[in-house]
């Protein structure tokens, strides 16, 4: 029975795990600990966690013992369903019902609230799991480790990894990249080749996400000779590289306007059969607008859609940049237009490229920036101090400050030439963030906001 069961649980299909469960009853037998684990395991594999739960109501009901791989299981269903207080409340249960908690036990929960970045409850937690006599295994410093790693903590990071050294723990691939992508996320690239080398050493082979993460570093402190190195480093290794190492390798050379590079890598991002996606592209853009590259923009663009790959604000924010540093305002008119026909809303940064293109214009034109920028505040689009920069370089300062004050906006300070400096160094440089990518749900992109903010 236990093993038709298994096999039901295997193929997904809890119906028949239940219906088994059933047929053991009607047969006069009694199932044991483990034909009930296995169907609590199917219904939470399902996401139906209110069964779940209710066949172990049942177990004991019926006098059957859950033991902690019960309880483990429902845990863990509830972290996974985002619902770590219940996932609390059930290891308040198993102690209640005098079963002990074992290291997954407390792992399911130090891992609940390290995926939230809450380190210190996550802390908490194994600093319980200590008292209780229970010695962590690996996956809870990991847990920990990935937190700090999320926050760019490098210090709490590495303070987790000579933990586990110091408890004679095997620190894992997962181990090292998280403490390398905490680095990248500091913007610290030396600190991040010093744990690949010491990853290395520790004869741990780094995985394609190690590779990504370091090659991620690079990009954030602007250094696209490194990127390449560590990836091509990574070539000679054997190991594959996905769309994140090619679109971490892009961001790079994107960040040193070098669309040589951009384009080369993206090519052999072709070569290899990995399908490229907006984001892709977008750097790639990215590069061409540093660059004042127009005409290869145009190029990638059109690449880009003879793909089958639909455009964002951003890729059209990018695309319209080189035009708008040259004043072609009827061009990034036309753009705008484009998008509004394919059902993109402007957002500020692209209303950052239209303003910058009117106020750069030959007369400037200062009277199609008024109109622009108030529709766009109409619209409900934010104008942060790129924007408002922007705007007082095609108005004029007292203008915009008019412009501004009719917004219930605070005035812009500083002479013409100080806005001038100010707009042309919004530079934000971007990158492609690194695992999991962040998604900004009002403008569809995974970019991080700095990403868009450069010539």
């Amino acid at each position: 029975w236990n093993q038709a069961i298994n096999a039901s649980v295997r193929a997904g299909n809890h119906d028949k795990a239940e219906k088994l469960l059933h047929e053991i009853y009607d047969a006069g037998l009694m199932p044991d600990t483990i034909s009930y684990n296995s169907v609590i395991h199917a219904c939470a594999k399902q996401g139906d966690i209110t069964r779940a739960e209710l066949w172990l109501r049942k177990m004991r009901d019926r006098g059957v013992s859950p033991n902690t791989i019960s309880y483990n299981i429902l845990m863990d269903a509830c972290v996974k369903a985002d619902d770590a207080e219940a996932a609390e409340r059930w290891l308040a249960r198993m102690i209640e019902d005098g079963v002990s908690p074992n290291e997954v036990s407390y792992a399911t929960l130090i891992h609940a609230s390290a995926k939230h970045g809450a380190t210190e409850y996550a802390e908490q937690w194994l600093q319980r799991m200590l008292s209780e006599g229970v010695e962590p295994n690996i996956v809870s410093y990991n847990s920990l480790i990935y937190a700090c790693g999320r926050q760019g903590d490098v210090e709490g990071a590495e303070k987790w990894v000579n933990e586990v050294e110091k408890r004679g723990l095997s620190a894992r691939v997962t181990t090292y990249t998280a403490v390398v992508d905490a680095c990248a996320k500091a913007g610290d690239v030396l600190r991040a080749e010093k744990w690949m080398e010491r990853m290395i050493a520790a004869d741990v082979e780094p995985n394609v996400v190690s590779y990504s993460a370091m090659i991620d570093a690079c990009s954030k402190a602007g250094d696209p000779a490194r990127a390449e190195q560590w990836h091509k480093r990574m070539l000679d290794q054997g190991v594959q590289p996905n769309a994140h190492t090619f679109s971490a390798v892009i961001s790079a050379c994107a960040k040193g306007g070098d669309v040589a590079g951009a384009w080369r890598h993206l090519k052999r991002m072709e070569e290899a059969s990995i399908p490229a996606d907006v984001v892709v592209y977008s750097s790639v853009l990215d590069a061409c607008a540093k660059a004042g590259d127009s005409d290869s923009a145009m190029q990638i663009f059109q690449q880009m859609r003879a793909q089958d790959i639909r455009p964002n604000v951003v890729a059209y924010a990018s695309l319209a940049r080189p035009f708008a540093h040259r004043g072609d305002w009827i061009e990034v008119e036309r753009l705008a237009q484009m998008m509004s026909e394919e059902g993109l809303s402007m957002n500020e940064y692209f209303l950052y490229a239209l303003l910058l293109a009117y106020a750069s214009a030959r007369p400037r034109q200062a009277d199609r920036a008024a109109k622009a920028f108030l529709e766009a505040r109409a619209r409900g689009i934010e104008a942060n101090k790129h924007v408002a920069a922007a705007l007082g370089r095609a108005v004029g300062r007292v203008r915009c400050n008019q412009l501004m004050a009719s917004q219930g906006m605070p005035a812009q300070q500083g002479s013409a030439e100080q806005q001038q400096q100010s707009t042309d160094s919004a530079a934000w440089s971007g990158n492609r963030a690194s695992k999991p990518p962040h998604h900004n749900k009002r403008t569809g992109t995974r970019h991080t906001d700095a990403w868009v903010w450069a010539q």
